[in-house]
């Protein structure tokens, strides 16, 4: 049985909320190739206030634990690179809330030569 969502959840609080407590409505999916030429951003679509993002590393790369690192916040003055940010490695999750984290989000690959897939469900 749906949930149905509550007349006090058009905040941006309640929404994320709503997500959290009831596992949300599903409101996107995309695939995000990522290499370690520039950082990757997300393409949020409307009202999104989470997002589950799962990284697949290529499979040519020799070291899987660690391909990609991110960032969530003073992306513009300070984006991720291959030493700033947190790790990401195979099958590695990252969850994301708020719209601020949302639309700060950042990803590069950490090594020369690999495309890696971030694979992102949206939620709202």
């Amino acid at each position: 049985m749906k949930i149905p969502k509550i007349p006090y959840v058009n905040d941006v609080l309640g929404q994320l909320l709503y997500v959290l407590l009831t596992g949300g409505e599903c409101s996107g999916y995309e695939e995000i190739p990522v290499n370690a030429s520039q950082p990757f951003a997300l393409n949020v679509p409307e009202g999104t206030v989470y997002a589950l993002v799962v990284c697949e590393a290529d499979p040519t790369h020799p070291v899987k634990t660690k391909v990609v690192r991110y960032k969530q916040s003073d992306t513009q003055n300070n984006p991720p690179s291959a030493s700033v940010g947190l790790p990401l490695g195979e099958l590695g999750v990252v969850e994301i809330k708020g719209t601020s984290c949302l639309n700060a989000f950042r990803a590069i690959g950490i090594d020369n030569g690999y495309t890696h897939l971030l694979r992102v469900e949206y939620y709202s």
